[in-house]
């Protein structure tokens, strides 16, 4: 308990984070299932939102595109 043991990498290398971490969870079900890689890797799960982004831009540490919340634009079910 508090502490981990290993980084989980695909079978390609990319980085998924350090096991069963809320990260490394995150990476794992977009890489898993939507086949998408992040050009920036590592941070914590605080970093990956980009406050200084206008709502709906693109997060290019992340390649996804950002909303805040109450953005008019809601999530997808």
């Amino acid at each position: 308990m508090n502490h981990v043991l290993e980084r989980n990498v695909a079978a390609d290398g990319y980085n998924l984070g350090l096991k069963y971490q809320c990260v490394e969870f995150v990476k794992r079900y977009y890489y898993e299932y939507f086949n998408h890689k992040m050009p920036d890797t590592y941070g914590h799960a605080k970093d990956f939102f980009n406050p200084d982004l206008p709502d709906g831009n693109l997060n290019k540490q992340r390649n996804l595109i950002q909303y805040k919340n109450g953005s008019l634009n809601p999530p997808k079910r």
